[in-house]
């Protein structure tokens, strides 16, 4: 079986705005399409973070430091 490239790439960024655009831009990266973010990125009480609906319609939230 021949990879033919990423199936899925995560990336650490200090400021997401910026790096959409230079991977968009420069590298023709696309962000997932369909995909329900209620709350953007934002500062929280345990450090950054960020919900979406996942699959099954559940709300799913994402913690960073």
């Amino acid at each position: 079986m021949a990879v033919t490239g990423p199936d899925f790439v995560a990336l650490q960024v200090r400021d997401l705005d910026r790096a959409a655009r230079f991977y968009e831009a420069r590298l023709g990266l696309r962000r997932a399409a369909g995909v329900t973010i209620p709350q953007p990125p934002s500062d929280g009480p345990f450090g950054r973070m960020f919900s979406f609906v996942g699959p099954d319609g559940y709300l799913l939230t994402i913690h960073g430091r």
